[in-house]
């Protein structure tokens, strides 16, 4: 149970930094009040350029997670670790 709850916390720190950076901060405010009429296409735009990204990420840390575990596992289970 206090894995899982671990796990939790480390995420919401994640989302919490996330939510502050200028990605989510300015970039949408600025698509809003840079015309007098909102463009839903830019909004679009950005939106789907954001799940681009963080998809990319999600895959690559999951590809690049499950191979440094294979290839480091000897040290990942050491008790230094």
């Amino acid at each position: 149970m206090s894995e899982s709850l671990s796990l939790y916390f480390i995420l919401v720190l994640f989302a919490l930094a996330d939510s502050v950076s200028l990605g989510t901060l300015i970039v949408p405010a600025w698509l809003l009040m840079a015309s007098v009429r909102v463009r839903v296409s830019r909004m679009l735009v950005y939106l789907m350029t954001v799940y681009f990204i963080y998809f990319t990420a999600g895959v690559a840390l999951m590809l690049g997670a499950g191979f440094l575990f294979e290839r480091f596992e000897a040290f990942f289970e050491s008790r230094t670790f």
